[in-house]
């Protein structure tokens, strides 16, 4: 594999530091490295999703774009009920797992429940923006998505989060599921709720912190719904 789980955080900065060279439109100002983030709310009846926003001490030209962006996606959970609200209780909250003059990544995770089911689902997802490009980083966009990067999956070569309710055996079966070929399909499908109810959907999400790529995929009831595990350039 030549080393590409070493390099992928070389390849993150590069792509990162390009887009720094010249402001692109709608992105934020290379100069511009001081910026908060405030929580707000989507808020109908029993339904409340918590999403950060970013606020910079000075007017900054890409804010409006990239904080309408960063709502939207935190939205598109609700395409997993297709937008109805009826009956339905959910609860999503945010972390930052990562947040510089580059990039903010943001992990979503919530329960949601409608009346009459089973049992609430444990929802989990995430969103990446590159601030200076003022678009969305996805993890085929900094990962060589093929044959070698999932057989080092289904090989186990990664650390599992503290997060995780699953253990790394249950993980592994979660995987095994799948042809390698369908693994790679499902892993460049990662990072979009636009797929929902199709062909494409994938429950595999993707953040970032300063060392790692952390992945979650979705694992059975009983062992949390999804669970997480992590890619550094040792694995």
């Amino acid at each position: 594999m030549k080393g590409k789980f070493k390099f992928w955080f070389s390849i993150i900065i590069v792509l990162l530091m390009s887009s720094c060279a010249k402001e692109s439109k709608g992105g934020i100002s290379p100069l511009d490295k001081n910026y908060s983030v405030e929580t707000q709310s989507i808020v109908e009846g029993d339904i409340t999703i918590k999403y950060p926003q970013i606020i910079f001490l000075e007017p900054n030209p890409g804010q409006n774009k990239v904080n309408e962006m960063i709502k939207e996606e935190a939205g598109k959970v609700m395409r997993y009920y297709d937008n109805s609200t009826e009956g339905l209780n959910l609860e999503i909250d945010y972390q930052i797992q990562r947040q510089d003059e580059e990039m903010l990544s943001i992990q979503y995770a919530g329960v949601g429940y409608v009346e009459g089911a089973a049992h609430p689902n444990n929802l989990f997802y995430t969103t990446n923006v590159d601030l200076q490009k003022g678009n969305l980083i996805r993890l085929k966009d900094v990962v060589e998505i093929n044959r070698d990067f999932a057989e080092k999956l289904i090989a186990g070569k990664f650390q599992m989060a503290e997060s995780a309710v699953a253990t790394k055996e249950e993980i592994l079966e979660d995987l095994n599921m799948f042809t390698t070929e369908e693994l790679i399909e499902r892993f460049k499908n990662a990072d979009s709720l636009d797929t929902i109810g199709t062909d494409k959907q994938s429950v595999i999400f993707s953040y970032f912190t300063a060392d790692s790529i952390g992945i979650s995929v979705g694992v059975s009831h009983a062992t949390g719904d999804h669970a997480e595990f992590l890619l550094g350039d040792k694995d």
